[in-house]
């Protein structure tokens, strides 16, 4: 994190801070537990981090359809295509959830991460969301991208079945 991000932290308000940062918790466990735990804990920590991520990811998409309806009940015009970008999220959370094999899913995943970011900057350059939200979505963003790459690299490791050996 650049120490302009840092400063951008400062302007967020401390309950989305905190917040925030608590949320990216079970992803920075999930990643920790497969790499150093048992057989039987990596299972487990990845299951529970899958549906995590794909909870976690329909919440950060529904922030775009919120923002959505208060740009509309403001009396702006609203795009549906901010609408889609909060609805598109949970589908793909859903998504990544029926794929059976386990790097798939951890791909589908991280990727619809990086779409939600993109939609952040672009809420934020179009006045939708408020100037912090960059600054508190990018280190939020950057942890949950680099735990699941490292959920990944386990899984590859342990031959694509998920469990690290």
């Amino acid at each position: 994190m650049s120490a302009g991000d840092a400063r951008g932290l400062r302007a967020v308000p401390r309950p989305a801070l905190l917040i925030g940062f608590v949320g990216v918790v079970p992803f920075v466990a999930g990643a920790l537990a497969m790499v150093v735990g048992s057989p039987v804990v990596a299972i487990n920590a990845y299951l529970q981090l899958m549906h995590y991520a794909a909870a976690a990811l329909a919440f950060a998409g529904a922030a775009h359809w919120g923002l959505a309806v208060a740009a509309a009940a403001r009396g702006g015009k609203v795009s549906w295509r901010w609408y889609a970008a909060g609805a598109a999220p949970a589908l793909v959370g859903w998504l990544a959830l029926g794929l059976v094999g386990p790097v798939l899913k951890v791909l589908v995943l991280a990727l619809g991460y990086f779409a939600v970011f993109m939609f952040d900057l672009r809420a934020v350059s179009a006045g939708l969301a408020p100037s912090w939200h960059k600054a508190l979505r990018k280190p939020l963003t950057l942890i949950v991208l680099g735990s699941l790459g490292v959920v990944g690299v386990a899984v590859l490791r342990a031959g694509g079945s998920g469990v690290p050996g």
